[in-house]
């Protein structure tokens, strides 16, 4: 009788190890790490071993808006695959941190984002522009 739950509890055990989900994949760029009310922008993420970005979800949640998600170049020395995610965040959004949970089929990526109140720069082509919901882009 010990031995039989002995052998239970070890099965039991090995169960339960086997479907805990190890850590997700290390991020080699994940940018930007601060998004501006009111802004659509795309957020980075760069990382060598994800072969697909499959949700990207966002705590909470509130005031902002997951849109295309789309495979990238290769950036860095090492040629680290990228995907962006369009990002838009409400005027009224509530400014502070947010967690960013990408799902990938190697893993959970798990960063942190902050909202702020005023918009972010876009620097493009040696141009400084803010781009905010429902205004277009203004210098």
């Amino acid at each position: 009788m010990l031995v039989h739950r002995r052998c239970c509890i070890a099965l039991a055990f090995l169960f339960l190890a086997a479907t805990v989900e190890a850590g997700g994949p290390e991020v080699y760029l994940f940018d930007p790490t601060q998004i501006g009310r009111g802004q659509t922008l795309k957020l980075v993420l760069a990382e060598d071993e994800v072969t697909s970005v499959e949700s990207v979800a966002f705590r909470p949640s509130e005031g902002l808006t997951v849109g295309e998600i789309k495979r990238g170049g290769v950036v860095g020395i090492d040629k680290h695959q990228s995907w962006t995610v369009q990002v838009s965040v409400a005027a009224d959004a509530t400014t502070g941190e947010r967690e960013v949970a990408v799902q990938t089929p190697e893993g959970l990526i798990q960063k942190k984002i902050e909202i702020v109140a005023q918009p972010i720069p876009i620097i493009s082509n040696g141009d400084v522009s803010w781009k905010t919901e429902g205004s277009g882009t203004s210098r």
